[in-house]
C-alpha cells in the first residue's frame, strides 16, 4: 500500500485487512482466519498524514480480542515546520571603544544547535563567533568579541545568523545591526562660542557663580567618523582646576551646570565631552578671573580705637586682591585703581600721604606673573613703616583706599597717642591698718581688702616687697580696674607671705599703657600660726603631799620669730607667773616650780607670740594629813604599851 504524499511502501501482515473510519483519523487491522497463533508476533506498518498545522499530535494503539480491549500504548508526535527565531541579542557594553572585550548574549525561542554565527564591523570581514550554551535547554548562548583599533570601521556591527537548527532540523538565518556600536574616535573639543552662556569675553567674572548652558546640538561627537553626531554624547564635563563637575540636561535637552567659586582668583576652566563608548574628548580650556569682592584691606598696626604710648608707632597695612589685582600706583578715582594710605587728624587734616610710587617709604608687592594679561600681576601690597618723628599726644586716623578697577575699598582706623602717665592712686583704705617698715602691723587674717581712687578706667596694679622696697613684684591676681567715678577695690591674699615684713603699694596704668608711680600703703606681717607648748612633767594624775612641784616642758616657735617675741605663762588656779624663755633654735625647754593647794590642782602653760597663742595643761593632786589625827593615834599606841607592861608584872 502506498499512502498519499508518501513514497514509502507499507507491507501488510498475512491474514489482516486494514480499514479506516472517522474521516481517516482511525485505522484498524482486522484479522482473517488464524491471524495470530500463540507465541507469535505480528508487525503492523502504517504511514499517517499529519495536518499542516504545527503542533503536537497523539497516536493511540488498542487491541480488541474476544469482546475485550487492551491499550498497547500512546505516542505523541510534534509537528515543527518553521525554523528557530532569535528572541534577543544583547551586547555588554553596547557601545565599545577600541580594544574592548564585548560579551554577546543570544536567546532563541526554542532549543537550537548553533553551527555558524558571524560578526562584521563596518567595512570589515566576517568573523565567526564561538558560542557556548548557558542553560540546560540550549536556548541561551553566549560569546565574546574584542574590538580592534581600526577607526575606519566605526559604526554598528553586523551580526549574521548563518546557520542555526532546531531539533526537527529546521534551519534559520537572520541579520542584526542594532546590537553593538563601535566608536573609537573621541569627541572634538567643544566650541564655547556656541554656548548659550559661557564666561565673558574679557575673561573676568565679577560674581562668584556662573550658570553654564549649551544646546545639545552644539556638543558634537565623531560617530560615525565621517559625521558629527550629538546624540552619541553621553556626558559633558566642566573642569575647574583639578575638580570636575558633570553637567545635567534640562527638560529641553540642553546641557547645564551652575558653577560656584568660593574665593576670588584665577581659575583654569575647561569643558569636554565623553561619548557613549567612554572616549574622552579634547578639552577647550581658558583662564577665568573671578573677582566678586572688593580688595581686602587689613590694618594690623596700630589697633583700632586703641590708646598707645608709642609716639613713633609702627604703621602696618596688608592689602590684597586675588581677582583683578592691584595696580602698583597711587589710587586714581577715575579708573578706580591703585592704593593710597593717609595719616590724618580727626578734622580731616592730612598729615602724610603714602602710595607705592613714593620711594621714601617701604611698600612690598606680591606678584603672580602667571595671571592673564587682562589683570594686574600684583595680588598683594604690604606697607610697613615706623613713623619717623614723635607724634604729639592726639587722636589720629589711618586711612587706606584701594581699587581693583571693579570695586573700591575704603578702610580707616582711629588711634590715640598718649605719652603722659596718670596721677598716683590716692585715698587708700584697707581692712588692715598698715604700719611702717620699722613697726609693721601684725595680722593673722589671710585676706586683705584695699580700696582707693585713680583715673577712671585705669588699671590698678598691686605690688609687694619683702626686702624693704629694694624689689617690687606685681600681684597679678589682685589687678583691678577703676570705675567711671575713679573708685576701685581689690583683695590681696597674704597666705604666701607668712612671717615676712610685707610692703604693699599700688599704681595706675592708663589705656595707652602709661603707668604711674607707686603709692605706698604701708607694711604688715602675716602670722596665722601660734607657738606650741608641751608640758612634759608632771603627768596628768600625779599625786603628791608636797606643797610645790616642778613643771618642765618645751616651747616651739616659727622660724622667723625671736624668743624675745614669745611669752610663756604658767598658771595654777587663779595665779600665774611669766616664765622667761631662751634658746638658739626654734624649740627650747623650760623648768619652773609652782605651789600646790590641797586637793586637785590644774597646771596650765600658755604661750603667745603677740598674735596667736596655744596652751597645754596637766592635773596634779596634793594630799595633806591633819595633826589631831596623829595625836589620837599616839595616845592609843601609848595605852596599848602600858597594858602590855601591867600584864608582864602580874606574871
Amino acid at each position: 500500500m502506498v499512502p498519499e504524499n508518501s513514497e514509502r511502501v507499507v507491507t501488510l501482515p498475512v491474514g489482516w485487512k486494514p480499514t479506516t473510519s472517522d474521516g481517516g483519523k482511525t485505522l484498524a487491522f482486522e484479522g482473517v482466519k488464524d491471524n495470530l497463533p500463540a507465541n507469535q508476533t505480528r508487525t503492523f506498518e502504517f504511514v499517517a498524514q499529519l495536518p499542516s498545522e504545527t503542533g503536537k499530535y497523539t497516536i493511540r494503539v488498542t487491541l480488541f480480542a474476544r469482546g475485550s480491549q487492551l491499550s498497547l500504548g500512546t505516542t505523541i508526535l510534534e509537528l515543527d515546520t518553521t525554523g528557530p527565531r532569535v528572541k534577543s541579542i544583547t551586547a555588554t557594553p553596547q557601545w565599545a571603544k577600541e580594544n574592548t572585550e564585548v560579551t554577546l548574549e543570544f536567546e532563541f525561542d526554542e532549543t537550537v544547535i548553533v553551527e555558524n554565527i558571524t560578526l562584521a564591523e563596518q567595512g570589515g570581514p566576517e568573523e565567526q563567533l564561538a558560542l557556548t550554551p548557558v542553560d540546560e535547554e540550549n536556548k541561551k548562548w553566549t560569546a565574546t568579541y574584542t574590538t580592534g583599533d581600526n577607526k575606519q570601521r566605526d559604526g554598528a556591527a553586523i551580526i549574521n545568523i548563518v546557520k542555526v537548527k532546531d531539533r526537527a532540523g529546521n534551519e534559520s538565518t537572520d541579520t542584526w545591526d542594532n546590537v553593538l556600536f563601535i566608536d573609537r574616535v573621541a569627541p572634538p573639543a567643544p566650541d564655547t562660542t556656541a554656548f548659550d552662556n559661557w564666561f565673558p569675553a574679557t575673561g573676568i567674572l565679577d560674581k562668584n557663580t556662573q550658570f553654564i548652558r549649551v544646546a545639545s546640538s552644539n556638543i558634537k561627537d565623531n560617530y560615525p567618523f565621517d559625521n558629527e553626531n550629538p546624540n552619541t554624547v553621553d556626558k559633558v564635563i566642566i573642569r575647574v582646576g583639578a575638580s570636575t563637575y558633570e553637567m545635567t540636561k534640562d527638560i529641553f535637552g540642553n546641557w547645564q551646570y551652575l558653577l560656584s567659586f568660593t574665593a576670588d582668583g584665577v581659575y583654569e576652566v575647561g569643558v569636554y565631552a565623553i561619548d557613549k563608548a567612554g572616549n574622552v574628548g579634547k578639552e577647550t580650556a581658558e583662564n577665568i578671573v573671578v573677582d566678586a569682592n572688593k580688595p581686602s584691606v587689613e590694618i594690623q598696626s596700630p589697633e583700632n580705637n586703641k590708646y598707645i604710648k608709642d609716639n613713633t608707632p609702627l604703621l602696618k597695612v596688608l592689602i590684597s586682591d586675588l581677582g583683578c589685582g592691584l595696580e602698583n600706583q597711587e589710587f586714581e578715582d577715575t579708573e578706580n585703581k591703585g592704593v593710597t594710605i593717609t595719616l590724618e587728624l580727626l578734622d580731616g587734616t592730612v598729615i602724610a600721604k603714602f602710595n607705592p610710587k613714593d620711594n621714601a617709604i617701604s611698600f612690598s608687592a606680591t606678584e603672580d606673573n602667571t595671571r592673564p594679561s587682562s589683570v594686574s600681576p600684583i595680588t598683594g601690597l604690604a606697607f610697613e613703616n615706623t613713623w619717623p618723628v614723635e607724634l604729639p599726644d592726639n587722636t589720629y586716623i589711618l586711612r587706606v583706599v584701594a581699587g581693583d578697577t571693579l570695586r573700591l575699598e575704603n578702610v580707616w582706623i582711629k588711634f590715640t597717642v598718649d605719652t603722659k602717665a596718670p596721677n598716683l592712686p590716692a585715698n587708700l583704705v584697707g581692712s588692715i591698718t598698715a604700719g611702717t617698715l620699722d613697726n609693721p602691723t601684725g595680722t593673722k587674717t589671710g585676706t586683705f581688702t584695699l580700696r582707693g581712687t585713680a583715673e577712671p578706667g585705669a588699671t590698678i596694679k598691686v605690688y609687694i616687697t619683702t626686702d624693704a622696697g629694694v624689689t617690687w613684684t606685681e600681684v597679678t591676681a589682685s589687678r583691678t580696674t577703676a570705675g567711671a567715678d575713679g573708685s576701685w577695690l581689690t583683695q590681696i591674699d597674704l597666705s604666701a607671705y607668712a612671717g615676712k615684713i610685707l610692703g604693699i603699694a599700688v599704681t595706675a596704668t592708663d589705656a595707652a599703657g602709661n603707668e604711674s608711680g607707686r603709692t605706698l600703703y604701708g607694711y604688715m606681717i602675716y602670722d596665722a600660726s601660734p607657738p606650741k607648748v608641751t608640758i612634759t612633767s608632771p603627768k596628768t594624775g600625779t599625786k603628791t603631799s608636797k606643797a610645790s612641784i616642778e613643771v618642765t616642758g618645751t616651747v616651739t616657735k616659727d622660724s622667723w620669730e625671736e624668743w624675745s617675741d614669745i611669752t610663756l605663762r604658767i598658771q595654777v588656779g587663779t595665779g600665774s607667773v611669766t616664765v622667761p624663755l631662751f634658746g638658739t633654735g626654734d624649740t627650747t625647754t623650760f623648768t619652773y616650780s609652782v605651789a600646790l593647794s590641797e586637793g586637785t590642782n590644774t597646771i596650765m602653760a600658755i604661750v603667745s607670740d603677740g598674735l596667736n597663742s596655744s596652751s597645754d595643761s596637766v592635773t596634779v593632786t596634793r594630799t595633806v594629813t591633819p595633826w589631831g589625827t596623829y595625836a589620837v593615834v599616839l595616845v592609843i599606841i601609848a595605852l596599848i604599851l602600858a597594858a602590855i607592861a601591867i600584864l608582864r608584872v602580874k606574871k
